[in-house]
């Protein structure tokens, strides 16, 4: 295993395989086969026994951003060898990268905070200077730490307790004294909920061939859905769900904690009719502010 670690996309990255011959045969490579953009840049095609050799690869262009697996596999001449494996991984990073991702994504309950940092890790070889974040919303805040000034940052959005519920997608921006990067966009995805939700949302079951499922009944648990209620802070929760999806049936488990409930929802092979159906879970519960939840359920049959 080759792990060259984290590097820019224009840099200098090589490194060499070493291969023994431990045989009485002078042993032949015949190919090598390797992961773009890797490529071989230098090797003995004949190795004699007892001796070591090496087969030289460089990592070259263009190289994409993210981590990198690949291989290189030496095939040999003679018939029966079996091929030598090589495993290569590592990061290409940008002049100005982030840890773990370039977005946020944060859930939050009505009325209370949450926060998450990812951290921006300066590359290049000029220190950073003048770091400036804006493109604050009324539903968060922002704030911008240095943790090794002019090379690595940790950036934290936290959200409001006066978020409203619901799902929204804002872009903060980050300028930097970098010429290449001079302003970065980053993405911010909250989600506040409210005290009693469900997840996911909605659900889609696609398209359901009728016959098909008929003559496999095997393929059924592939056609069961799950859909979690919850309320929080909850000890006494209850709920009874019921939809106008004629071929669904529905059943019910509680959690544990009794603040949760698990809806599974299955097909009814004898019950399947050609069309679309665009129709609601209905969740009919003992909590006096969400007597109903409904749930959007999208399917066709053909």
């Amino acid at each position: 295993m080759w792990d060259f670690g984290k590097v820019r996309r224009d840099q200098k990255v090589e490194h060499s395989f070493e291969l023994r011959n431990d045989g009485s045969e002078p042993l032949e490579i015949k190919t090598v086969q390797l992961t773009p953009p890797l490529a071989v840049t230098g090797m003995k095609r004949l190795v004699q026994p007892g001796e070591t050799s090496r087969v030289d690869v460089r990592l070259g262009q263009p190289r994409n951003g993210g981590d990198f697996e690949g291989l290189v596999v030496v095939q040999f001449a003679k018939e029966g060898s079996r091929a030598k494996l090589f495993r290569v991984q590592g990061r290409i990073v940008k002049a100005i990268d982030f840890e773990p991702l370039k977005a946020f994504f944060i859930t939050a309950s009505k009325g209370e905070s949450a926060e998450q940092s990812i951290e921006i890790v300066n590359y290049d070889t000029e220190p950073l200077h003048n770091m400036e974040v804006t493109g604050e919303s009324t539903r968060f805040r922002t704030s911008l730490q240095a943790l090794e000034p002019g090379h690595r940052y940790k950036l934290t959005v936290r959200t409001l307790g006066t978020a409203p519920v619901g799902k929204y997608r804002d872009l903060i921006e980050l300028r930097t004294s970098n010429t290449q990067y001079p302003s970065i966009e980053i993405p911010v995805n909250t989600q506040v909920r409210d005290r009693v939700y469900t997840f996911p949302d909605s659900l889609t079951f696609g398209l359901i061939d009728k016959e098909s499922v008929r003559a496999k009944p095997e393929e059924l648990p592939f056609l069961t859905q799950s859909l979690m209620v919850y309320r929080r802070n909850g000890t006494d929760f209850e709920v009874t769900p019921e939809t106008n999806i004629p071929f669904l049936r529905l059943t019910k488990r509680r959690g544990e904690k009794k603040d949760r409930y698990e809806i599974v929802a299955e097909v009814v092979p004898d019950k399947l009719k050609p069309g679309r159906f665009d129709g609601v879970i209905r969740i009919k519960t003992n909590d006096p502010e969400f007597p109903v939840i409904e749930v959007p359920v999208l399917t066709q049959v053909k």
